[in-house]
């Protein structure tokens, strides 16, 4: 395979499922334009390396033997058969010696090979999740596989289903496979698609706390503490102004505390507990607090132990950082966690937390040893010391996201959440059951949610479809930048499995909310105006005021209605004295607004006192009570957006209802902010007080790997009694696929392989755990279509005879891939998928670059004579085999390159092979003409083909390379053929047309060798021959030199007697030279 003095060029195309149906005329487009180019490397000389094999694993191998009741194996092992022989008859320059097979065992040995190194670096997991779930093929499949609501692979709508699932962890790679798009030579549209794909986008996390019902905090001082200290007071304000019950007993002889006591005391307040227990321990306390639980068996929604002690007497004389008395010691030692029965704690409690610092100058981190059967949730700080005054803290904003339930919100405007008026949830969003309680419509939120369910993602989020939802009554919401309760919806356009799976609704900027908030009458706050510089304002009942009036302020006058009715544009610098205008003017019991960087009303009453409010917050209630009063509305409630929207003809929706960056409004100390300074102000904010934070998302989501069907790789995991969940040796590799009768799938999210009543199953299922020896059982659930094309460009370079060796010697000289060519439909499937697993091997060590595949061609898809795409089902295939036998194969691929834009489609048409057949047999008359030992005519002519010809090869612009052959062969045939000229045209010729090309050598004996190189001399010419147009009509041509003067070129024209005979005698009107094109004469 390898000449070591030649450089190597890894040419590759993407290949084939074998389908029954076999090949079509579109097919061999791309593997045409790999042929071409790597014999075109082959003589520039490169050793290339043009390998081909089969993706023969997955769902249409499957679904085919079903509806011809065989077996896959059977099916694959026909049709790759079929498949080959076509290609064969194309004479490609495959190296056959390559061929790989997904389903061949030695090969998927390799498939499941990743797979383990997937999951040992904790990228492939297993999780219940809703998935997508195809109803035909019975299976899940990936968010890729899903176009427009519909299975990529049979068209059948998508239903959303619960099934266990193994997820590869894609996400984890996300900004490697975003950052390093930028060094690959793709097509950029198809960049852009993997960048929107992948989706990155910075903005912020917002906690939106939940009004608690009735829940109570439990707080339990430390060791020579009381109810007063530290940041006991400040957290009791908090939570009480939050609505929790807050308790904190005075524990006695803090000092020199006795355990019975402290529990006895704590046990006295079980009866005060309302709703909801949280209990919350600090030092001292934080074993109190265990112990307080374990004995008065009492349930606890929370348990937060805040640097907890507890260690044993051995322990705490182990510690140098203070100096305790043996007085201190024996004190502490009653509060021994050794003591604890975890187990029951445990049961009793459903969330656990443990807050430590590293400099604690009493408690270690090694403490959480002594807890580690809590099972709690470690959060460890920098420097709180011992989190008591002593140390600083006085507060404790970290604690308010571990004791508050909060929803989640992930937005890229946070300069927008004063205009928050509702938060909506998915309908699946978790925290919803745990609100059951609080939710005082239960009944219709959860029909509500049931027939959500049955909705496809596309149908939920379709932009056009009308916007549903149902408010979660009884719960409310704080928005943590301004402390005001919003509303709690549920709506299906919110989608679970995406960001956080709830969003802030901000009508005043986002059409969805508002078209959302107009229906079910939901305030909206404008918060951003744009920064034009100018005011709007939509100006009515004020008949006095004059245009000339509004012109010596230089207003604009955008519209006039009626009049005394007009759209005006005013200048920023004339807003004041617009102001003085209208409070003077204004007729009694009109209003009038204008909207700018803020929005101002002044209503004038019918006793013609003036009220001047601007639309804040504090001020909106009062501007929709005038506003119904001056209407005579009784409702009031939505006048004003209203107006704002699209009762001044929606002449500020500009300003306002827009989802532009601009400048604050109503946004407290961050008025006149603009956007993006806000952004981040507002974030840092929220960052202080533990209600939010800076985050990246991502709109990738992991992979949905695993299907439930039988035909595709094992997954090389058991499931243990004893130890779980176990991978199988690599050692033990390849699991193989047992060979069944009855492999349909069974519709029911099972796998067919868990049919332990078939005996071939049952036999292969069930196995003994590698760990433990014990009984388990083989995962039932294969790997989808995409693992063996993962790695297949990988796997070529590891055959060797009929086997694979993985051996970095012989891989890392050929990659990454140099050509990749295949159709656009893979863009974000195979090529996302495939750029995640080779950078998993590249950080494995298992390969030497970062990215699979350098360069990426995407090839135009050859349209039916009826301009349909060729499918089976439309009855528009063209099959190439009688082609082939009439027309030869070197006709077929010229014409499938000759046809358009490589990259675009292109439209079959029968008469064009009849034309590249004809164009064919006149090349061989080159055998039978006369050849001269050389002709200096054909110097310029070949040099220009050779430059034109390698040139179009490189960019793949095959028509046009095609098309010089064309004129060259009939320039040179006019010459007169010579030994130099026959040699390069046959080697130009040869790429194209192999077996054309090889006819005439053999027969002339001329061999074609290498690529010529252009002699650059040949390529400026003295002379050049243009057309001569008149009045659009080509009349003449003209023999003329390169930098020929104009004024003289048109003398020399229309002196020409061919010339003056077209030349009326009124004269001519133009003459136009187009240097070294046409010259264009206008009588």
């Amino acid at each position: 395979m390898t000449n070591k003095l030649k450089k190597n060029f890894y040419c590759l195309d993407m290949f084939p499922y074998p389908s029954g149906s076999g090949l079509h005329v579109g097919h061999p487009r791309g593997y045409t334009a790999t042929d071409v180019y790597s014999r075109f490397k082959k003589l520039q000389g490169y050793n290339v390396l043009h390998p081909m094999g089969w993706d023969a694993f997955g769902l249409p191998a499957e679904n085919y033997a079903i509806k011809n009741k065989t077996h896959p194996a059977k099916v694959v092992e026909e049709n790759v058969a079929h498949f080959k022989s076509q290609l064969e008859k194309f004479d490609l320059s495959y190296d056959w010696d390559k061929e790989v097979n997904t389903t061949d065992p030695k090969y998927y040995r390799w498939t499941q090979f990743i797979f383990l190194k997937l999951f040992e670096r904790g990228l492939a997991y297993e999780a219940e999740v809703p998935i997508n779930y195809c109803p035909s093929c019975k299976t899940g499949l990936a968010n890729e596989e899903v176009v427009g609501g519909k299975c990529e692979r049979c068209g059948a709508g998508i239903e959303r289903k619960n099934i266990r699932q193994w997820i590869l962890k894609i996400t984890e790679y996300a900004d490697r496979l975003l950052e390093d798009l930028d060094g690959l030579d793709w097509p950029e549209p198809i960049k852009e698609m993997q960048r929107n794909w992948i989706g990155r986008s910075e903005g912020s996390n917002i906690k939106f706390t939940i009004q608690a019902g009735k829940k109570t905090v439990l707080l339990v001082h430390g060791f020579t503490g009381n109810s007063k200290e530290n940041w006991f007071p400040w957290l009791k304000e908090k939570l009480e102004s939050q609505g929790y019950k807050v308790i904190i007993p005075d524990l006695p002889n803090s000092d020199r505390p006795v355990v019975s006591e402290w529990v006895a005391t704590l046990s006295k307040y079980k009866s005060e507990i309302e709703g909801d227990l949280i209990v919350i321990g600090h030092s001292l306390g934080a074993a109190a607090a265990c112990m307080f639980l374990e004995q008065t068996n009492t349930n606890a929604e929370k348990l937060i132990l805040v640097a907890p002690t507890g260690p044993s007497e051995k322990k705490w004389e182990g510690l140098k950082k203070v100096d305790f008395t043996v007085e201190d010691i024996k004190v502490l030692n009653q509060f021994n966690a050794e003591e604890i029965n975890f187990e029951k704690l445990n049961n009793l409690v459903k969330s656990k937390y443990i807050y430590l610092s590293q400099n604690d100058p009493y408690v270690p981190i090694s403490i959480k040893e002594d807890y580690k059967n809590l099972g709690a949730t470690i959060r460890l700080f920098e420097n709180k010391g011992h989190f008591n005054h002593g140390t600083g803290v006085t507060s404790l904003p970290e604690i308010l996201s571990d004791i508050e339930d909060a929803i989640e919100v992930y937005t890229t405007r946070a300069d927008t959440l004063y205009g928050c008026t509702w938060v909506v949830l998915a309908p699946e969003h978790k925290i919803i059951s745990k609100l059951k309680s609080q939710i005082s419509n239960l009944e219709e939120v959860e029909k509500y949610i049931e027939k959500s369910q049955n909705k496809s993602d596309l149908e939920r989020t379709e932009l056009q479809k009308e916007k549903t939802g149902v408010e979660l009554k009884g719960v409310k919401v704080i928005n943590p930048i301004n402390g005001k309760e919003v509303a709690v919806w549920i709506a299906d356009y919110v989608l679970g499995h995406y960001g956080t799976g709830a969003v802030m609704a901000v009508p005043a900027h986002d059409e969805r909310d508002f078209e959302f908030a107009k229906k079910y009458d939901i305030e909206v706050i404008p918060s951003v105006v744009k920064s034009s510089g100018n005011y709007r304002s939509y100006l009515m009942g004020a008949s006095d005021i004059s245009d000339q009036d509004l012109e010596k302020l230089n207003i604009k006058i955008v519209q006039k209605l009626e009049s005394d009715v007009r759209k005006i544009e005013i200048p920023k610098e004339s807003i004041a004295k617009y102001e003085e205008l209208i409070t003077e003017q204004l007729s009694a019991g009109f209003w009038n607004e204008y909207v700018g960087e803020r929005i101002v009303f002044i209503f004038k009453h019918k006793d013609n006192m003036v009220e001047r409010l601007e639309y804040t917050n504090r001020n909106i209630d009062r501007i929709n009570k005038l506003s119904a009063e001056f209407t005579n509305d009784a409702s009031g409630k939505t006048i004003i957006t209203n107006w704002l929207d699209n009762g001044a003809d929606g002449y500020y929706q500009e300003y306002l209802l827009s989802k532009d960056y601009g400048v604050l409004i109503n946004s407290n100390g961050f008025d006149g902010l603009d956007s993006e300074t806000a952004k981040k102000r507002i974030t840092e904010k929220l960052k202080e007080s533990g209600y939010g934070d800076f985050t990246v998302n991502y709109k990738l989501r992991d992979w949905v790997f695993s299907r439930q069907r039988y035909w595709g790789e094992p997954i090389p995991i058991v499931h243990c009694e004893k130890c779980g969940i176990v991978a199988v040796p690599e050692k033990d590799l390849p699991v193989l696929l047992p060979h069944v009768e009855k492999y349909e799938p069974t519709g029911d999210g099972t796998s067919p392989l868990s049919n332990e009543l078939d005996p071939a199953i049952a036999t292969w299922l069930n196995t003994t755990c590698p760990k433990c020896g014990g009984k388990a059982k083989r995962e039932t659930n294969t790997m989808p279509q995409w693992a063996g094309s993962c790695w297949y460009y990988i796997a070529y370079l590891m055959k060797s005879d009929d086997d694979y060796i993985w051996n970095r010697g012989k891989i890392d000289p050929w990659l990454p891939v140099d050509l990749y060519v295949g159709g656009a439909e893979h863009a974000v499937l195979h090529l996302l998928y495939a750029r995640f697993w080779h950078k998993v091997l590249f950080d494995e060590k298992l390969v030497g670059t970062i990215e699979p595949f350098q360069r990426l061609i995407s090839v135009g898809t050859i349209l039916g004579i009826d301009g349909q795409k060729m499918s089976k089902s439309r009855g528009n295939t063209i099959d190439p085999d009688p082609i082939l036998d009439k027309y030869g194969s070197d006709a077929l691929k010229m014409y499938e390159l000759y046809i358009g834009p490589f990259s675009q489609p292109a439209k079959w048409s029968q008469n064009g092979i009849v034309g590249m057949y004809r164009f064919l047999q006149k090349i061989k008359k080159i055998s039978d003409a006369k050849i001269s030992l050389s002709n200096n005519d054909n110097l310029t002519l070949v040099n220009k083909a050779i430059k034109k010809v390698g040139d179009d090869i490189e960019l793949f612009n095959f028509n046009t390379a095609i098309s010089c052959l064309f004129e060259t062969f009939d320039a040179i045939d006019k010459n007169g053929w010579d030994i130099k000229s026959v040699e390069i045209f046959l080697t130009l010729l040869s790429p194209f047309a192999p077996k054309t090309t090889n006819e005439i050598s053999n027969k002339i004996n001329i061999k074609t060798g290498t690529w010529p190189k252009v002699n650059e001399k040949y390529l400026h010419q003295d002379k050049i021959c243009i057309a001569i147009q008149i009045n659009g009509k080509v009349r003449d041509q003209i023999e003329i030199s390169t930098g020929e003067n104009e004024e003289n070129l048109k003398n020399s024209v229309l002196d020409r007697e061919k010339i003056k005979g077209w030349i009326p005698n009124s004269g001519i009107q133009k003459f136009i030279y187009v240097k070294g094109k046409i010259i264009s004469i206008v009588t």
